[in-house]
Formats: C-alpha cells, sequence, structure tokens
C-alpha cells in the first residue's frame, strides 16, 4: 500500500501503523514534542482526544521518519508534516485514492490505531501497557480496538486441546487406580456432574446436559 501513496503520505501513514496514533495527533505534531536524542514523541493533553498526554517510543523505523523529516524542516513553523512546506491539514483524499489503486476495500485511517492495538497484543505485550500507549481510558473502548481475528481464534483452540490433552494426562498418570475404582462404583454418575467437576480447573461452564446452550 505505501507504493501507491503520495510521497508526503508515507511517514504520515507509518507514523500511524507503528504508533496508533490517530490522525490528528500526527497532523498536529510539532518538533518541540518530539525528542530525538533520546527517542521519544511527547504528546501534549490539549492535542489527545482523552486529553490526557502520552510518550511514544521510537523504534528504528520510526526514529529513521523523523531523521528524514528533520532534514527537512521549515524555518517558518514548527510542525513535523509538511506538503509543498506548509503544514499538512488532511489525508483524506490523498489515503482514500492510494486505497483504490492499491485495490483495498473496507478500510479507513483509522484502521491503522486499530491495527495497531492488534498487532501489540498479538506480540503479548500487556493490556495495561497497550492503552498506555494508545491513550485508552477505559477497558471497554480498549476492547473495541483489540480485533479478534480468525487466526487468533483458531489459535485459541488449538491452546484449548493442548490444556485439555495436559489436563487428562494429569489424571490419568495419577489417578488411574482410583478412577478405575470409581467408575466402578459410580458408572451411573449424571454425565453433567462430571462435566462441572471440570470448571474449577478449566475455567469453562458447561452447557447444560440434553441442550446446546453454552456452547
Amino acid at each position: 500500500m505505501l507504493k501507491e501513496l503520495p510521497i508526503h503520505l508515507v511517514p504520515v501513514v507509518s507514523v500511524a501503523y507503528y504508533t496508533g496514533m490517530r490522525h490528528m495527533e500526527i497532523l498536529n505534531l510539532t518538533w518541540k514534542n518530539v525528542n530525538m536524542q533520546e527517542g521519544f514523541i511527547d504528546l501534549e493533553p490539549e492535542y489527545t482526544k482523552t486529553s490526557v498526554a502520552r510518550r511514544i517510543y521510537f523504534n528504528d523505523v520510526l526514529w529513521e521518519i523523523f531523521r528524514k523529516a528533520g532534514k527537512v524542516r521549515s524555518l517558518k513553523h514548527d510542525f513535523v508534516f509538511t506538503y509543498r512546506g506548509k503544514p499538512l491539514r488532511d489525508v483524506k483524499i490523498g489515503f482514500k485514492n492510494s486505497l483504490k489503486r492499491a485495490k483495498i476495500e473496507d478500510f479507513c485511517f483509522h484502521d491503522l490505531r486499530h491495527t495497531f492495538n492488534t498487532n501489540l497484543r498479538k506480540a503479548r505485550v500487556d493490556q495495561t501497557v497497550i492503552m498506555k500507549l494508545t491513550g485508552h481510558k477505559t477497558l471497554s473502548m480498549f476492547n473495541r480496538y483489540n480485533t479478534v481475528d480468525q487466526k487468533d481464534a483458531m489459535e485459541a483452540m488449538k491452546r484449548l486441546d493442548l490444556f485439555l490433552a495436559e489436563q487428562k494426562s494429569f489424571k490419568s498418570s495419577d489417578h488411574v487406580q482410583t478412577g478405575t475404582n470409581e467408575a466402578k462404583k459410580k458408572g451411573s454418575e449424571e454425565p453433567s456432574n462430571i462435566l462441572k467437576s471440570l470448571v474449577p480447573r478449566a475455567g469453562v461452564e458447561p452447557a447444560r446436559w440434553g441442550t446446546t446452550e453454552g456452547f
């Protein structure tokens, strides 16, 4: 997609992808908020949606983006991202046209923020850290951005299978004799009671026996 963007939008889109910053947070960014020496961006409360300051650290890609931007820094203003020497004020048209050329549908600039959230979660970054980086105040709002896709769901099921296999192995190795004797004595035990005995260890609630509720 980047190759379809106008050259002045490439750094803007890249910053959104690697930081999760909102588009106006990026466009309003000034050099006084960029610390090249220590490698971070300080967003001031008046320029964030939640009116809460936050600090975002650079990775190598971000450091290079701001290094290049600094080479064409304007003497007339302090804004980081510019177009023909003036502060960049809008990305909608250029971004939308680039999506068409790249044949990407159902995607908007704000989806880059969703992507950042999801990528951090997949990288096993702690939830509280993600919320701090993105400026989410509430868990409910964070969850709106924390997308769970098909790959996530498939991986979750694999982990569930592994967990259940481990539990089955544990029960078999430690309680073979006991289990055999109990089975003879309690062969008529209700299936629902057997399922309920797994709840404390597995952490799941079984469906009501004879129905599909809960599945």
